[in-house]
Order: C-alpha cells, then structure tokens, then sequence
C-alpha cells in the first residue's frame, strides 16, 4: 500500500516549507509513504497535487489553491532532479480547466517526474494529447463523492487510471466515513485491471492488500511525519 501525501495548499510560502522538509528528511518521508520503498532501495517518492481552481472554488464556496504553475515551480525548486510521481487532480470548471489545457501546451514536461493528471471524464480528450508525445505522462478521470459508485462500469474510455473522491471534493474538514471507505474498496477491487486513488479522510498507516488501489492523504501523513521528525 503506498500512500501519497497531498500537498494542497494557499500560500507558496507553507508548500515550500512542507517540500524543503521532505526534502531534508527524505528517508522519513519514505517510509511513511511506503516502508517497501526502503527495502527496495529505490530513489522514488510521490506527491498527489491537488489544484482547487477559480470557477470551481466560486461555484462550492470554498477558497481557491496555488494554481497548477505554482505546484509545479515549487516542486521543481526542490526536486528537479529527482524521480517523482506526481498525481494531479484538477477540480476545475470549464473555463478553469481550458486554461490548464492550454497551460499543459506549453509545459516542459521533467523527464524524470510520471504525471498522472486527473480531470472529468468529458475532458479527457483535451488533456490525453500529452501521452503522444511524452510516455512520462497519462491522463485519469476523476468522480466526486456520489458519482462513481456506477459510474465506471459505463465507461466507455481507454483510461486506465481513476481517482475517487470519498469526500466532497474541494471542502476541507469532511471526515471519511465507514459507508463512503467501505463503497470505495468494492468499486475499487470490481475492476482489477485499473488503477485507482481514493482521496477524502484516509490516514496513513491504513493496510489492506490491494494491488490497484493507492491512498491519497493530507492531515494524516504531514501529521504523522512531523510526529516522526520528533523522534529523529
């Protein structure tokens, strides 16, 4: 089980100090991510990036992230050289999300950094162009809280990669509950060939043996991390 710390945040200023953080303590890091990664040497971390864009923070009443440049000027700050995996998932209407289409166009993708970015299933056509020209980077669809219970058995797409939401998606303080945990890991072990996040609640530390299934965490990993540090 491999978990990947969300890195959402308002300010450029607190995201730079959660990077350099993980930076300066990247074997800590690791090991909250996924204890496997040590025994396997490798030199291999992620981050799950989540934008809250204008329209749709608008539309929810809810504050608006860094955009999606920040993140990624952020995060090349303090790991451009090193090998990430990086989930990005963009809550956007449509005219947020043409915007980041058209940003995407003119991105140097890092070649050593796996994008997966995760958007409405409707706009998968306008993001999957990348996956032509960079084999490091595919598109994945997104379903908020009520919407994917179903939802994926009619889909019609080669998309391989989705990201559910347990929570509503862009509200903080929502707590994951038994029903919504429970619904998630059966959707999840349904389709086998997929690959899944699941994102809303979830704390680390959480152990369930499935092979397609990787959990996206905030409050829960950066707490258990700074609890680490303590130790250190």
């Amino acid at each position: 089980m491999q978990f990947y710390p969300s890195i959402l945040e308002y300010s450029k200023v607190k995201l730079q100090q959660n990077l350099l953080r993980a930076k300066q303590h990247l074997n800590v890091f690791k090991q909250i991510q996924n204890p496997a990664l040590e025994r396997k040497k490798t030199d291999k971390i992620g981050f799950h990036v989540d934008v809250v864009m204008p329209s749709f923070a608008k539309d929810r009443k809810v504050m608006a992230s860094l955009g999606l440049s920040d993140f990624l000027e952020c995060l090349s700050q303090q790991f451009l050289g090193q090998k990430l995996d990086l989930s990005i998932h963009l809550m956007g209407l449509t005219d947020d999300l043409v915007q980041a289409a058209g940003f995407l166009k003119n991105y140097s993708f890092n070649p050593s950094w796996n994008y997966t970015v995760f958007v409405p299933e409707k706009f998968v056509s306008s993001f999957d162009y990348h996956g032509k020209i960079y084999p490091n980077y595919k598109v994945g669809i997104w379903y908020d809280l009520g919407d994917w219970s179903e939802v994926i058995i009619k889909t019609q797409t080669e998309v391989d990669d989705f990201l559910l939401m347990t929570v509503l998606a862009g509200k903080s303080g929502q707590k994951l509950t038994p029903k919504n945990r429970q619904n998630a890991l059966e959707t999840v072990q349904k389709f086998p060939q997929k690959k899944f996040l699941v994102d809303g609640g979830w704390e680390v530390g959480w152990n369930k043996s499935i092979p397609n299934l990787q959990v996206v965490s905030y409050s829960g990993f950066w707490r258990e991390f700074e609890e680490r540090l303590k130790l250190v």
